[in-house]
């Protein structure tokens, strides 16, 4: 019975997720490029993101909530079944692997260690209410705290209750595995992706190796494996330097992403030097950039982060005590 609550729970987060990721391609649409299954996955972790950090100004994340919020996402995903299904299909061999391997990993599951000193009371605040002013004047640790931890708690859901919460890493463990697998893919014939196909390879094998048991996955984690996938988009960007329209909405995604990774760790923010180098070397104009449905998502997003921030810890920048 455990086994096979896991089994679904697993499917159903996985699907609602890659229902906002769907979401919001239809929103700024695929011209140029088209995202991989992984890729979508990633953009559903965004999406979600967005809408948790707005209606938290006003609602607690809890049951009914985020019930909701993943029943939609489920729709989401049915309502674009067909688009899915052929992503699916083309990776359904590997997608049952790694399913098998993460339900081996979830099985007597241990929270990290830092689950208790900080991950927990954060968010029984985030589900039991809404924005608390002044929070980090409770605990340091409440303040200038990472989205993933928001992300968790919308994993608090009906018949799983607080065990939901759990799962979170389970579907970044799945999502990340494939965007590396398709990049394999991807770039296996051909000469000029060499060095993404080694640098994938490597990176898979490393995924599943380090971090073979899911209570490794803290904070730092899911932090430094988006990372890892921005250089992705940062080689994919070179490659596809003569092909302007495409090496630009790479672009706009390398955007969204170091703006998303920064609010996972603070430290991130040297990561908007690679964004800065084709600014720079491109002579991207400012107008295009504001034109871009895209990075609009990306800064709408990093000013809600900030406000959250502010809110908790009364600072605009980070305070010196934390």
């Amino acid at each position: 019975m455990e086994l096979l609550i896991i089994f679904f729970s697993i499917n159903f987060f996985f699907f609602a997720t890659l229902g906002y990721g769907n979401l919001f391609i239809k929103i700024v649409g695929e011209k140029y490029y088209n995202p991989s299954l992984g890729e979508i996955g990633y953009l559903g972790f965004f999406t979600i993101s967005l809408l948790v950090l707005f209606f938290h100004f006003f609602l607690p994340l809890n049951l009914l909530f985020n019930s909701i919020l993943y029943l939609i996402g489920f729709a989401f995903f049915l309502q674009n079944i067909r688009s899915n299904s052929l992503q699916l299909a083309k990776y359904y061999k590997f997608l049952l692997t790694i399913l098998f391997l993460s339900i081996l990993m979830f099985i007597k599951y241990k929270p990290n260690e830092d689950f208790g000193y900080y991950h927990l009371p954060y968010i029984t605040n985030l589900i039991e209410e809404k924005i608390i002013f002044g929070l980090s004047n409770l605990q340091l640790n409440q303040g200038w705290n990472s989205i993933w931890l928001n992300i968790k708690s919308t994993y608090h859901v009906f018949l799983l209750n607080f065990n939901g919460i759990f799962f979170s890493n389970v579907i970044f463990y799945l999502f990340t595995s494939l965007i590396f697998y398709e990049k394999l893919n991807d770039s296996f014939n051909n000469k000029k992706s060499i060095f993404i196909f080694t640098f994938c390879l490597f990176f898979l094998i490393f995924l599943n190796s380090k971090f073979s048991r899911l209570n490794s996955f803290g904070l730092d984690v899911p932090s430094n494996f988006l990372l890892i996938y921005i250089f992705v988009l940062f080689f994919l960007i070179i490659q596809n330097e003569e092909k302007h329209e495409k090496s630009f909405r790479l672009f706009e995604y390398l955007v969204i992403f170091c703006l998303f990774s920064i609010s996972f760790r603070i430290i991130n923010v040297l990561i908007l030097i690679l964004p800065l180098i084709f600014l720079i070397k491109y002579k991207i104009f400012f107008i295009k950039i504001f034109r871009s449905k895209i990075i609009f998502a990306g800064i709408l997003f990093f000013l809600f982060f900030s406000a959250q921030q502010i809110i908790y810890t009364g600072c605009f920048l980070i305070p010196n005590n934390l």
